[in-house]
């Protein structure tokens, strides 16, 4: 089963940020990623964002913006794909991940193929 780790966190902490928290929050993905060997969770993927500010919102009525669609205080900071055996250890997964903000775990949609 595969799932997508979402990690929501206040942009304006990371800006701020000295070289000494960086580290340390890097510390903490590989611990996480130490985490996800030990306890049958593989990681399939998975990267930082650049800040809101840079994104573009498309829709579908062909209507294009510059910045996030939504203006929140916690925004999509990053992600992980992974994959593991059952929806329980997805959740501790997702208990563990390094975040400063929310989690969001979701089940990725997997089609047979025709």
């Amino acid at each position: 089963m595969k799932y997508m780790i979402l990690l929501f966190g206040d942009e304006s902490t990371y800006s701020t940020y000295t070289q000494e928290q960086m580290a340390a929050d890097m510390q903490r993905h590989i611990d996480f990623g130490t985490w996800c060997m030990e306890n049958g969770v593989t990681i399939l993927g998975g990267e930082e964002l650049h800040l809101s500010s840079t994104a573009k919102t498309f829709h579908a009525n062909g209507t294009e913006m510059d910045g996030p669609f939504l203006e929140l205080k916690e925004q999509l900071g990053g992600y992980y794909a992974i994959e593991t055996d059952s929806l329980e250890r997805a959740e501790d997964a997702a208990r563990h991940a390094p975040t400063y903000g929310a989690v969001e775990l979701r089940q990725i949609v997997e089609r047979e193929e025709a």
